[in-house]
């Protein structure tokens, strides 16, 4: 596993959450939020909702991945004290879930 890929996988991952977090008015600049690191600590763990294992695999020369943020309280960022480690899959419907009500 080339550790310089996924580093960049993770800090486009992280862009695209304060890009989100942005667009809805949400603070990115109070320190604390999740980093490479934090992402990087999620891997091997459980999703927190249906405990599937958080991987890295590289498909075709490129860094796929089932990690992502759910945010505990949405209305505030992806700060490392507000998230916690879901399958993409588990965020998916978690969130399809949120539009539905």
């Amino acid at each position: 596993m080339s550790k310089i890929r996924v580093e960049t996988y993770f800090k486009n991952k992280i862009m695209n959450y304060e890009e989100q977090d942005k667009k809805a008015g949400r603070d990115v600049e109070d320190g604390g939020y999740v980093d490479v690191d934090f992402l990087m600590n999620l891997m091997n763990t459980q999703c927190e909702n249906c405990n599937e294992p958080l991987v890295i695999d590289f498909e075709d020369g490129k860094v796929s991945s089932n990690i992502s943020c759910q945010r505990v309280n949405n209305s505030q960022s992806h700060f490392k004290d507000n998230v916690v480690g879901y399958c993409v899959s588990c965020n998916c419907a978690f969130s399809d879930k949120i539009k539905t009500i």
